[in-house]
């Protein structure tokens, strides 16, 4: 699947495993990450301005408003989101994984 096309929670799923964490997908609606403690808690940077804020200083992102929608960039890398949180956790993707993530999660990474 394209990264272009991915929403939330999937999104905020992606994100998490590109910075080596443990995701789930909870009730369809929510991003969990796993700690080693066993304890989980929610991740959702394409909400959470917390989360942007390390996702956009760690990987030295700007951001420019394009109508109205965000573009977030660095280098010759850039995402595109209606929101800061789309088009910051899309750069991130961008530049860790590629442009390609598999179409679906796998039914281990998803909790009712």
């Amino acid at each position: 699947m394209n990264i272009e096309d991915v929403k939330s929670p999937n999104l905020d799923y992606w994100v998490a495993k590109s910075q080596n964490l443990d995701p789930v997908i909870y009730g369809g609606r929510e991003c969990l990450v796993r700690q080693s403690s066993g304890a989980e808690h929610l991740y959702m940077p394409t909400k959470d301005g917390n989360l942007l804020l390390l996702l956009i200083t760690k990987h030295q992102l700007s951001l420019t408003p394009v109508g109205s929608s965000w573009v977030a960039r660095t280098g010759n890398t850039s995402g595109l989101g209606a929101t800061i949180g789309e088009a910051v956790s899309r750069c991130v993707l961008l530049l860790t994984i590629g442009n390609e993530i598999p179409d679906t999660i796998s039914a281990a990474a998803e909790e009712d």
